[in-house]
């Protein structure tokens, strides 16, 4: 018999409770370290985790068009640049993928990439300590120079220690720069920060830039931030990029889905069907086995579906003929190297369950569901392996709350 919980895989010790309509009481058997994500069912907005970080530099993430278009990236995260600094998008759902890309110029020995946020966005306190990072790739040799102030409108004071990757550095000019050339590999990602302390006195046009030197040389960068403190900090969104990318998230309907559906299936009884424990009754844990560090569960179940007497094919296609209404989609992660994926219908709601990684808040869903299991399925759920469908007569019943 193959029964399964939010993914993990179960063992369901009187599976005959399961057939029949209504509410049933069923002793599962849980292994320790799987028991509390069992049962745990709540629907979140996929947002940034709120570390703590305050992120005084807005647009550090290229977040998707229709929060931040092109041109708001060139002229207010960054107020000047050229056609040779564009905005990578790999993955709105990810912007964690998503890059700036340097150039190098095609006229001239170099081009800035300057920003102004230090005069309207936020104001850079005299005699304070603040690290500038960010993630930074050299994919085409080439130079990368960041500069703190320009000559004549200092902010940065090169009389106190400045630091780059940790690294005290000397001989520095009033406007404050460093070579990031020097402490980068080529084509791979690494973390940067430069360390500097304000003057106390502060001029009225306050810049910083990126200067990227060289024809054919190509940098791409993400990740910005500005703290105060010496050293570099988890990358967080600034506060107006978080609301505005919470709200992005909102309006999409996208959400992490831990919801707590199981799937049983068994050739002697020769019936599947795919189930809800209802955790607002409260379940109870016995027999704890000490070797095996495994518990019962006594929780009560609601039918959703079932099929009696199911035609089990596996397909790496899922036919037209196999939909919502004569159907259950499984696909376990100890068969054909498939994802862990359910999917039935059940008195018009839609079930869906992926298998979720401990901790792993990546994994959003768009809600819209299509009429039909062969429109619905996600070429990144069902992989190259495919998997199982149950079909046959489907029969559905209303939940009890």
């Amino acid at each position: 018999m193959d029964s399964y919980l939010n993914g993990k895989k179960v063992d369901v010790l009187n599976p005959l409770d399961l057939i029949g309509v209504g509410r049933h009481k069923l002793e599962i058997q849980v292994d320790k370290k799987n028991y509390w994500n069992m049962f745990k069912e709540q629907l979140i907005v996929p947002t940034p985790p709120n570390n703590g970080v305050s992120n005084l530099f807005r647009g550090g993430e290229v977040l998707p068009s229709e929060i931040y278009n092109d041109n708001w990236y060139k002229t207010k995260a960054f107020y000047r640049g050229d056609n040779q600094f564009t905005i990578e998008r790999k993955n709105d759902l990810y912007p964690q993928m998503n890059y700036f890309r340097f150039q190098g110029p095609t006229a001239g020995g170099f081009y800035d990439v300057a920003c102004n946020q230090f005069e309207g966005e936020f104001e850079l306190k005299p005699n304070t300590t603040y690290t500038l990072q960010f993630n930074a790739k050299r994919v085409k040799a080439g130079g990368l120079v960041v500069f703190i102030g320009m000559i004549g409108y200092e902010l940065a004071d090169n009389t106190k220690p400045v630091y780059l990757d940790g690294v005290l550095q000397s001989g520095l000019d009033t406007d404050i720069h460093v070579n990031i050339n020097n402490v980068v590999n080529d084509d791979v990602w690494g973390l940067h920060w430069l360390t500097f302390t304000t003057k106390s006195t502060l001029p009225k046009p306050k810049t910083w830039r990126f200067r990227v030197w060289d024809k054919g040389t190509e940098w791409h960068v993400k990740n910005i931030q500005i703290t105060e403190g010496n050293k570099p900090k988890p990358f967080q969104l600034s506060e107006a990029d978080r609301y505005k990318y919470n709200q992005y998230q909102m309006d999409k309907g996208h959400r992490e889905v831990y919801p707590n559906f199981g799937f049983y299936y068994s050739e002697e009884f020769d019936f599947c069907c795919a189930y809800k424990v209802n955790i607002h009754s409260g379940f109870e844990t016995t027999d704890f086995n000490p070797v095996e560090q495994s518990y019962t569960i006594s929780c009560e179940v609601e039918n959703f579906a079932q099929i009696l007497n199911p035609v089990r094919e596996h397909y790496i296609k899922v036919p037209r003929s196999c939909t919502f209404d004569n159907s259950i989609l499984m696909n376990p992660t100890t068969e054909y190297g498939g994802n862990y994926l359910l999917e039935c219908k059940a008195k018009g709601l839609h079930l869906e369950v992926f298998e979720q990684p401990e901790g792993d808040y990546s994994r959003s869903l768009n809600r819209k569901v299509y009429a039909d299991m062969f429109n619905n399925l996600q070429t990144n759920a069902w992989n190259a392996y495919g998997g199982y469908v149950f079909t046959g007569e489907l029969q559905t019943y209303e939940i009890e709350n």
